[in-house]
């Protein structure tokens, strides 16, 4: 039943994934974006659009914009917490929730029933039975805080940062996920992410950012709320004037109903129309203009109706002139839907007088005022505020961030990409991350800087310790190891089978110029180390062990494919491991040179502890045996001490060639399983000089040498260490033409290779090679005489003399039991 339910399963997953997907794709579609950020703009201005561009008979447009917004808003929410991972209740999530929650406060549909659902008073031009002059301060004071909460719509700026960015944002998560999926190791996954240094400098972005937008929102809201406002009192006390005037019984001979020059009033004029003439003036700057505010309606006690309480039509002066007349769309206790203002463009003054007899309790007169100006100027320095805030908040956010960027992040992304660097491997080569600096700067820049490059460089001081003191081989032999793992160093793990070709060098009698330097012996050492160790480095190799006057050098071979190819480069594993055994030899050919030319060591020749100990003309040499085999690289040791080491008998076989050297008096001995690995050029350079055999070899194999002369290369100008040094005549030669291939245009093209054997007889090549199948071949007689011949041409020849010396050991015969080949470290004359 399990087989049979997990296909289903993984198949219902499968389709999950697609419709996510799918639902992803539209998300991100180009088009939708566009789409969200013109209805996020409109949600932000649309409101104040209203108000300030259209009249009222448009609002019943904006209001279903604004439902549609509200949905699409939903919507957006709804699918991106379906489909995108860390959104839901982030601060983008709960940022969406709020510019929705917001969008209802801007749709009298939705807000006004859920007011009064909570006992709350809607704001209206209308007269209710709640209607009183503290009710009407209740509520203006709720709508300051209404009005102060409808600013967090302003939090859909945000809206748009998000959108702008989230394209960079979705390819630095995907590139993040494909760090993660190569890394090694789970716990170098989880660094990765954790120490990416692109999402750590994002991450203090965006936290900038969000405080940035959340003080500025917060100062906008409750800061006008703080503010101590003056209110416009004036409709209020010009309603209780005309309050008590209604119902006074002023009489034209009283002088206190006479208005002080007021020469534009009859003096038969009455003051009651002069002062409900100029209660509808109250809002005007000067004599002559309109007022910014004019009366609509007034419901106030009658003055030639002793005092009842009626609406007051018209105003006319002593000729008749029309002075004011009320509004009859606007008027009345209820407003009529006729009237073309909103209720927010109109303004009701209530008067319930508190010190009334009680034949006037529970009286109210009214007055309502058109304040359609004051609304659209309201609305046109929303949308200027809006505005503004929106440009504080993407400059704040950019300066904090460039600042950011410069002062913090830069500096700890250096940082970060150094530590991670060594969390992923410690013994990884760190490049240089610092760059001089050449500007002046402020004293406390400059300290931070040394801060920050003095914590750098002690970082990049320990990494560089521990790499040069484990060496690059055994650097990734370490490396190899921890990644392998959990990122821990584990000595229990089993090394790995490898081929390598082994080049083992032994400084010439180094045991008695240890003696004669003594403590100077350290400088002598590091000079040769110079040179061997750059000289392998050029040639691709690795340095694996230094000790006591003794290097083992390393070059890794390639494994063959199962397949054979037929390419004829590089690409051909095969040709790699032919260029890498002409590398090796290449390189200690190099090393010769350089040791022999080298003017820090030819200082040694006059050395006076050493002349006086070995002698005047003292030549500073090599030994060198080159061999390939497999070996198991690992790591060997315990907690308190470990070493990156290779274990096989064939590194004892390469170091048993520096032993045999002694006896076959040449430099250089090479192995036949080495000497196959060469290129016929390199061959041709190599002679045979014996065959011999090993307790812990179980085959015998051949010995080869490459013979070199007395002679020194000199310097060229400008040379660097290690590097190719053409032949005069061949100067002219392009090595790119040949790189290809490998380095086998070296020993052709260069000077030192060609030119250590030049001036040796090919005649001598020619007797040797006879002598060597001879002597082979156990005709002995014959063998010496072609030794002879072949010591004619060069006497002091090592192989020569060491297998004449054997001959005559044996007394010229060889032994009954011989099979061609004689042990190499058995002693002889």
């Amino acid at each position: 039943m399990k087989g049979q339910n997990a296909p289903k399963k993984s198949k219902s997953e499968s389709e999950e994934i697609k419709i996510r997907q799918k639902i992803r794709d539209v998300i991100d579609d180009k088009w939708v974006i566009l789409l969200m950020t013109l209805v996020t703009l409109w949600a932000l201005f649309g409101d104040d659009l209203r108000l300030f561009t259209t009249t009222k008979s448009a609002d019943y447009y904006f209001y279903i914009s604004f439902i549609v917004i509200l949905i699409l808003f939903i919507l957006e929410i709804f699918f991106t917490s379906l489909v995108v991972d860390d959104y839901k209740y982030s601060f983008f999530f709960w940022l969406d929730i709020i510019a929705s929650v917001s969008l209802v406060l801007d749709i009298p549909y939705l807000i006004n029933p859920m007011i009064g659902f909570f006992g709350g008073t809607v704001t209206t031009a209308d007269v209710t039975l709640a209607t009183t002059s503290s009710a009407n301060n209740a509520q203006g004071i709720a709508s300051k805080v209404l009005k102060s909460f409808r600013l967090i719509r302003l939090v859909r700026i945000v809206k748009l940062y998000k959108y702008f960015t989230k394209r960079e944002s979705e390819e630095q998560e995907q590139r993040l996920k494909e760090v993660q999926r190569q890394a090694k190791t789970a716990r170098q996954a989880a660094m990765n992410r954790e120490m990416d240094p692109d999402r750590l400098g994002k991450k203090l972005s965006d936290i900038i950012t969000r405080r940035v937008i959340i003080v500025v929102l917060l100062m906008i809201i409750f800061v006008p709320i703080m503010q101590v406002n003056e209110d416009d009192n004036s409709p209020y006390y010009g309603l209780e004037q005309l309050f008590w005037m209604g119902r006074s019984s002023c009489q034209l001979v009283d002088e206190q109903c006479q208005p002080p020059k007021a020469n534009w009033v009859y003096n038969n004029s009455i003051c009651w129309e002069d002062l409900v003439y100029r209660y509808s003036k109250s809002s005007q700057e000067t004599d002559g203009k309109k007022p910014d505010y004019p009366l609509l309606w007034i419901r106030a006690p009658n003055f030639y109706k002793n005092g009842k309480i009626e609406d007051i039509s018209t105003i006319e002066d002593y000729y008749g002139k029309n002075l004011w007349e009320i509004d009859e769309d606007c008027s009345g206790k209820s407003v009529s839907s006729s009237c073309n203002l909103r209720d927010s463009e109109m303004l009701l003054a209530v008067y319930n007088p508190s010190n009334c007899s009680d034949e006037c309790e529970n009286i109210q007169v009214y007055s309502r005022f058109d304040i359609s100006s004051y609304s659209k100027n309201v609305a046109m320095m929303n949308i200027i505020v809006t505005i503004f805030i929106g440009v504080i908040l993407a400059i704040a956010s950019v300066t904090f961030t460039v600042d950011t960027q410069t002062i913090v992040i830069v500096p700890i992304t250096k940082m970060i990409l150094i530590i991670k660097s060594l969390a992923d491997d410690p013994l990884k080569k760190i490049e240089e991350t610092r760059e001089e600096k050449t500007e002046e700067k402020f004293e406390f820049g400059d300290k931070s800087d040394d801060d920050q490059n003095m914590l750098q460089a002690t970082v990049e001081k320990i990494s560089s310790l521990l790499q040069i003191s484990f060496g690059e081989d055994g650097s990734e032999i370490l490396s190899k190891n921890i990644m392998s793992g959990e990122g821990e160093l584990n000595l229990m793990r089993p090394g790995n089978k490898i081929s390598l070709v082994i080049l083992t060098i032994r400084i010439d009698n180094f045991a008695l110029i240890t003696e004669c330097l003594d403590l100077e012996i350290t400088i002598f050492l590091n000079k040769v180390c110079h040179i061997v160790h750059n000289c392998v480095k050029a040639w691709s190799g690795l340095v694996a062990k230094s000790s006591d006057g003794c290097f083992t050098l390393v070059w890794r071979l390639p494994e063959l494919l199962e397949k054979d190819t037929e390419e004829d480069d590089l690409s051909n594993p095969a040709m790699q491991r032919t260029d890498l055994a002409n590398r090796a030899l290449v390189a200690l050919i190099k090393i010769i040179s350089e040791i022999r030319r080298s003017s820090d060591l030819q200082f040694y020749k006059f050395h006076p502890k050493i002349s006086t100990n070995m002698g005047e003309g003292f030549e500073i040499s090599i030994s060198a045996g080159l061999h390939v085999g497999w070996c198991i690289e690992g790591v060997i040791g315990s907690d308190m001490k470990i070493d990156a080491s290779y274990l096989s008998p064939h590194i004892y076989l390469a170091m048993d060639l520096l032993k045999a050297i002694e006896r076959y008096k040449v430099p250089i001995l090479m192995t036949e399983e080495y000497y196959g690995y060469l290129s016929i050029k390199a061959k041709t350079c190599c002679r045979r000089i014996d065959t011999v055999t090993l307790p812990y070899i179980q085959n015998q194999f051949g010995i080869y040498t490459f013979d070199i002369n007395s002679k020194d290369i000199p310097e060229p100008e400008g040379h660097v260490i290690g590097q190719l040094i053409k032949l005069q005549e061949l100067d002219s030669v392009n090595v790119e033409n040949f790189q290809h291939k490998g380095v086998d245009y070296m020993f052709t093209l260069d000077s030192d290779i060609v030119g250590l054997q030049r001036d040796i007889p090919a005649h001598f090549f020619d007797s040797f090679r006879h002598a060597y199948v001879d002597y082979i071949s156990g005709q002995w007689d014959e063998a010496k005489d072609y030794l002879d011949k072949a010591m004619a041409y060069k006497p002091q020849d090592g192989p020569s003399l060491t297998i004449r010396n054997y001959i005559d050991s044996l007394g010229g015969k060889p032994a009954e039991d011989w099979n061609k080949a004689r042990t190499l470290l058995d002693s002889f004359i």
